[in-house]
């Protein structure tokens, strides 16, 4: 089960299509590490454990401007960590807390000074809510829009939303953590008109991932084809989105639409002709299955209630074969002469793509294996320590 959710978090969820974009992987990764810390590896007595938590702790709140809505998650694993000896562990407290505070402040004071010259807090006034009942009608799209909800992006989350009530039952400390980070996140985005951006899928529910694929696990430790079926009809759903989001640089579909004069923020990000997945599988189609240079023409028309009114706007058609083409640097320039710098390029990816691979079916091989030992031990009790060695 271990092995399945790691692969399903990899390839069948936004990690994959996020894997080149900056900000949320890195936040993403700071929370997750610092949850692990706090949650799965015991208590932290040594030093460099508690300066790489209170690090872990400090950039998770301060890698985005969004981050600050995370401190009650930061705050619970602190909780967690020392409710049972606040007495005797004051000064790594007060050391953790100094960390923390001094990193958050740096990423605060840079932050001020970029947004200062962009025109402050003026600038994400324009993206508030008018109505209460938007909060509301975020919350249900975050998760089920068409266009942009995590149930599309992520598919395998259906189960992590499932899973969380068991896994608090037999996992309470993982439960509430990835229940804290669900609900900071949602409390923030809720407030926004555009809660999911332009991006590939609702990106600020990036962290939410790896948290909610581990309360899968701790609520079904272990995998039974019988009663877990969907998991892996989910994970193929999920990795044909996510390849298509991989693919294709997501401000592809922002080139496509400003050429068509339709780039406006709720087109984009509810609009079906504007759909990224569809989008997306318009412009593989077009790599794949169409041979040629002639020109792939397409026109995001929409319908108008009931007749077109006076001086409306006329749809403008684009040719697609000119965003059909990859963003892998490989695929793109495979079969092109390289040489120099670019040749220098295409040898490192392509080292590291074998390495990958490599490691990847190495890791695969070592958990099966070890899997099945320790079914074996567990049919087989009565033997020594020494042949187990």
């Amino acid at each position: 089960m271990s092995l399945f959710l790691a692969l399903t978090a990899a390839f069948g969820t936004m990690l994959w299509p996020y894997a080149y974009i900056g900000l949320e992987p890195k936040q993403s990764f700071f929370v997750f590490l610092a949850g692990y810390l706090a949650l799965a590896d015991g208590k932290i007595d040594h030093w460099p454990r508690l300066l790489l938590f209170a690090l872990s702790c400090g950039l998770a709140l301060s890698l985005k401007t969004t981050g600050i809505t995370l401190w009650p998650v930061i705050a619970y694993l602190i909780y967690f960590q020392f409710h049972d000896n606040w007495s005797t562990k004051r000064r790594q407290l007060m050391v953790l807390a100094g960390i923390v505070i001094a990193i958050w402040l740096l990423g605060h004071w840079a932050t001020t000074r970029y947004l200062g010259a962009q025109g402050g807090a003026a600038s994400f006034r324009q993206w508030l809510i008018d109505s209460p009942l938007q909060f509301f009608v975020n919350l249900i799209g975050i998760f089920g829009s068409p266009s942009k909800g995590l149930f599309l992006y992520a598919p395998i989350m259906l189960v992590g939303l499932y899973a969380v009530p068991r896994a608090f039952r037999t996992h309470r400390p993982i439960a509430i953590y990835a229940l804290l980070i669900v609900g900071c996140t949602l409390g923030l985005i809720c407030l926004l008109t555009s809660p999911s951006d332009e991006v590939w899928g609702p990106r600020y529910m990036h962290t939410s991932i790896a948290p909610l694929m581990v309360c899968i696990g701790a609520a079904f430790p272990k995998f039974e084809w019988r009663k877990h079926f969907v998991l892996p009809v989910l994970t193929l759903i999920g990795v044909a989105v996510s390849f298509l989001g991989a693919f294709y640089y997501y401000g592809t579909i922002d080139f496509a639409a400003a050429k068509t004069g339709q780039n406006v923020m709720e087109w984009l990000t509810g609009d079906g002709s504007w759909n990224p997945i569809e989008f997306n599988v318009r412009l593989f189609r077009v790599y794949a299955f169409s041979k040629g240079t002639e020109p792939v023409v397409w026109t995001p028309r929409h319908t108008w209630v009931w007749t077109a009114p006076p001086n409306a706007i006329e749809w403008r058609s684009i040719n697609l074969r000119e965003y059909c083409q990859p963003q892998s640097f490989l695929l793109r320039f495979w079969h092109a002469p390289k040489q120099g710098v670019a040749l220098k390029i295409s040898t490192l990816y392509l080292a590291c793509l074998t390495l990958g691979v490599f490691f990847l079916v190495w890791v695969m091989v070592r958990s099966i294996k070890d899997q099945r030992y320790m079914a074996a031990l567990d049919y087989a009790p009565e033997i020594t320590e020494a042949h187990a060695t």
